[in-house]
């Protein structure tokens, strides 16, 4: 897949509003599931499309959960097989940030302290970093990749094009809903 800038801020367009609901490894087959609900607009109706972003290769995951609380926050230590309960107990929450897709340096600094894992896969040639905040915890996730798919709930590929078309569309009309009627 060719992560140009164009798709870059496309793909970021269409992940605006979205919920990442679950994060699953396979850390033998050295891959990587992202699970988020995006919002679309499908014949002028709002709806939720449930995606999944396969990366593969993955060369690595980087994560900090901070605890904030009466005392300092508190770095938590994270396992790679800690991360998916971690974001499943935030709830399904909107995502947090602009650049998803290979953010450009010192943006999610933060991502290497809980969990630094390395599979000896791949080069990483690129990244998807994710962020979850709420009253009481934020999280960062970073993983590096080679490639990716998206697959919809039943298991199809979906487009990546199709993806930036629907998030270019859904962006313009929220834009004429938000216009004051004269």
């Amino acid at each position: 897949m060719n992560l140009d800038a164009t798709i870059r801020r496309r793909l970021a367009v269409a992940l605006e509003e979205a919920d990442l609901v679950g994060v699953a490894f396979d850390a033998a087959a050295g891959t990587a599931t992202v699970t988020l609900l995006v919002p679309v607009l499908a014949d002028e109706a709002r709806g939720i499309r449930d995606l999944h972003f396969l990366l593969h290769p993955v060369a690595r995951v980087a994560a900090s959960l901070r605890v904030r609380g009466a005392r300092p926050t508190t770095l938590r230590p994270l396992g790679l097989s800690d991360v998916p309960s971690v974001v499943s107990g935030f709830g399904g929450m909107p995502v947090r940030g602009s650049g998803f897709f290979d953010p450009v340096a010192g943006e999610h600094s933060r991502s290497v302290g809980s969990l630094d894992w390395r599979s000896g896969r791949g080069a990483g040639r690129h990244s998807l970093a994710l962020s979850h905040d709420d009253a009481h915890r934020h999280f960062d996730l970073r993983l590096w990749f080679d490639d990716f798919e998206v697959l919809d709930a039943r298991g199809l590929r979906v487009p990546v094009v199709s993806i930036v078309a629907e998030g270019a569309r859904a962006r313009r009309t929220l834009r004429q809903e938000s216009r004051p009627c004269v």
